[in-house]
């Protein structure tokens, strides 16, 4: 359980590292797990239960890890990180982060 825990954290600071404000990129994150997703949309529940609708559009970016991914590797009950511009709705997606593989965690897709 502790070890779980320990993961999750690491994964939630890792996740969030990579969504530092700078000037006409991401400037709030939005932590959560992925509840639906569409190609233009994506609504995801985070852990207080509050849910959060999301644009998506052709500039979005969808990285696991380090490496751009297609949208198409995004599904339902993924944790995420996604990078908004603003920190008040309507919000549009600037990047997408999935969580990469965790040491001793479950292997994702490659």
């Amino acid at each position: 359980m502790r070890a779980t825990q320990f993961h999750t954290g690491l994964l939630v600071l890792w996740l969030s590292v990579g969504l530092v404000a700078h000037e006409g990129h991401v400037h709030h994150s939005i932590l959560g797990v992925v509840q639906s997703v569409t190609k233009t949309l994506i609504v995801i529940t985070a852990t207080d239960g509050t849910r959060t609708t999301i644009a998506l559009n052709e500039k979005t970016k969808f990285l696991r890890g380090t490496r751009t991914v297609a949208a198409s590797e995004l599904r339902a009950g993924e944790r995420v990180a996604v990078g908004v511009a603003t920190a008040k709705e309507p919000y549009v997606a600037v990047e997408v982060r999935l969580a990469a593989s965790l040491p001793g965690g479950p292997k994702l897709r490659p």
